[in-house]
């Protein structure tokens, strides 16, 4: 992606390296997290993305390193294509967008990998808005129904909310024996809402998680060297981790957030590496690696 008059500033050798160790970071939470990855390309993966985080100067900002990260990805798409998650595919394009701005001259690094960042944040978002538009069942309001009596939404508040977490888990059970009937058998499953009036909490919740990723995705568009597209960055990622604390997810996007990040807003460009930080912490601590 060629760097617009926004993007092309001058490069800072620091905010490079500091900025391909965030995103060495969230490489490293997902390779912990999912176990699909076979176990060899998972350890090689992981010395990689090592020799990155204690070498950031030396092997962080060398393209042949991070096409390395893109070759473990790659395979372990090739080897289970139908069995990988969205983040495996989404950090494949991530590494090859690294690698191949690397290539450039250094001077060129900081501008190309902001670019980069910059659109792949509205595709990630673009492509998110289009994908829920033409869901019939996000649309019909099915989808969150489901995710919402089963507690999937919103989980760390279901404790304020009365029974809700009860009755959240009394439907996630129901819901397991359901799955575990024999498909020819005439059986269904009756789930209790967990509000009181769930066809109008559908509707907004809904409609709220469309506005909010078509929001980003025009503004990291429009606008990608103001204020305001990074706060709606960090709006989305908190309201991402609220309703489905997905903090892989959670972690990567603020890795790329942290490469879009111009230079002229510089505490943002903290807050995002705090923000990966804290992610990837909760995730690794989750797993107990820390």
């Amino acid at each position: 992606m060629t760097p617009s008059t926004h993007d092309a500033a001058p490069t800072n050798p620091a905010v490079v390296m500091v900025a391909l160790s965030a995103l060495a970071l969230a490489f490293l939470t997902y390779l912990f997290t999912d176990n699909r990855v076979d176990e060899n390309l998972r350890a090689l993966g992981v010395l990689l993305l090592a020799l990155i985080l204690v070498f950031p100067q030396r092997l962080g900002r060398r393209w042949f390193t991070w096409a390395g990260v893109f070759a473990v990805m790659l395979a372990g798409f090739v080897m289970r294509p139908l069995d990988v998650p969205n983040h495996h595919v989404m950090l494949t394009y991530v590494a090859a967008a690294a690698a191949l701005a690397l290539t450039a001259k250094p001077e060129d690094h900081e501008p190309l990998l902001r670019a980069n960042a910059r659109w792949f944040i509205v595709a990630l978002m673009s492509l998110a808005t289009l994908h829920r538009l033409l869901s019939a069942d996000f649309l019909n309001g099915s989808y969150v129904a489901f995710e919402s009596a089963r507690g999937g939404f919103l989980t760390p508040l279901l404790p304020l909310w009365g029974d809700a977490e009860a009755v959240a888990a009394a439907n996630d059970a129901a819901i397991d024996a359901f799955r575990a009937t024999p498909p020819d058998a005439a059986e269904s499953v009756t789930l209790t809402p967990l509000t009181p009036s769930p066809t109008l909490v559908t509707f907004v919740f809904a409609a709220a998680m469309l506005a909010i990723e078509a929001w980003v995705a025009l503004v990291m568009w429009r606008f990608p060297h103001r204020l305001i597209a990074h706060l709606s960055v960090w709006f989305f990622v908190a309201s991402l981790s609220v309703i489905r604390q997905e903090m892989t997810f959670i972690t990567v996007l603020c890795a790329v957030g942290l490469l879009s990040c111009p230079p002229t807003l510089p505490k943002i460009r903290l807050g995002y590496a705090v923000l990966t930080t804290f992610a990837a912490a909760s995730v690794l601590k989750t797993l107990n690696v820390v």
